[in-house]
């Protein structure tokens, strides 16, 4: 399994714990499990962060998704904060996810199988799309709410 050494004792084998769970349950279906954000930056907190993983499968129907449900409600893997995706999807979303994307390229760390996103491209261009999108979306969810607070 993948050291990493700035992660409590405990988060490291409920990741080692969880993807020896997934190669088993998914066996070649799996592509790759990998850990982003601040668990893979350093900058982990055990009191504040979420541990992120972006599971790729061949197959993310969701009769493929229920192998792993049961998993997810247990106490032990509530702060995993999953991404569960196929090759293709990736491949055909960065011009609509460009942040997130770009932010899981930067910061992460391969725990199984092939590495997508460090050869991902990502055409910066779209980041003002997203943000433009993003900001505006939260414009008008704030006048929504300002609007029931004046009734």
């Amino acid at each position: 399994m993948t050291r990493l050494p700035h992660l409590p004792k405990r988060q490291q084998r409920a990741i080692d714990d969880f993807t020896l769970f997934l190669k088993r349950t998914y066996g070649e279906g799996l592509i790759s499990v990998v850990l982003y954000g601040s668990a893979a930056s350093g900058k982990f907190s055990e009191r504040y962060s979420n541990l992120n993983l972006l599971i790729v499968l061949d197959d993310a129907s969701p009769e493929n998704l229920k192998k792993i449900a049961p998993l997810l409600n247990t106490k032990r893997f509530r702060a995993f904060n999953m991404i569960v995706l196929t090759e293709e999807f990736i491949l055909s979303s960065t011009d609509v996810f460009p942040i997130d994307f770009l932010d899981m390229k930067e910061k992460h760390v391969l725990l199984y199988g092939r590495d997508l996103l460090s050869g991902l491209e990502i055409d910066i261009s779209n980041l003002r799309f997203q943000c433009e999108h993003e900001l505006k979306s939260h414009l008008i969810s704030m006048k929504r709410t300002y609007l029931h607070g004046q009734s």
